[in-house]
């Protein structure tokens, strides 16, 4: 069953100096385990109040469900953060599926901040990102 509510934030959402990573890497004991996971976006900024930027991390859930094995129990995804409750199947370590799907999911938001001329926010979230990579 899939419980969504709110808007999907990042949380350690680290990758490419805009987020701050919270983690240098999860760490994920039994293989075969089933994790509850927190993930929130950089200075607790709003980003999925917008429906734009929260597809986009759905869709990331999805292509890593269909292409890498990540099972998605249940989630949650607020104005800046998300809850999931995830484990996997086939051969790739649950490490390495969320590492990747984080990866894509900043970079295709940040883009499309970039590129939405009716983001009123755009040069304040860019900033406040890029300044918190550069201290990282």
């Amino acid at each position: 069953m899939w419980l969504a509510g709110g808007a999907l934030t990042f949380a350690f959402f680290i990758i490419f100096n805009y987020f701050q990573r919270v983690s240098t890497k999860y760490k994920f004991a039994n293989p075969e385990g089933v994790y509850f996971v927190i993930f929130a976006v950089v200075h607790w900024v709003d980003v999925f109040t917008r429906n734009i930027y929260r597809d986009i991390l759905l869709d990331s859930f999805r292509y890593c469900m269909k292409e890498k094995g990540l099972v998605i129990y249940g989630f949650v995804i607020m104005s800046n953060h998300v809850h999931l409750l995830i484990g996997k199947k086939g051969d790739q370590s649950l490490s390495a599926i969320m590492r990747d799907m984080k990866k894509f999911s900043s970079v295709k938001i940040i883009r499309e901040i970039i590129e939405n001329p009716m983001e009123s926010r755009k040069h304040w979230m860019l900033k406040l990102f890029s300044d918190t990579g550069k201290a990282n």
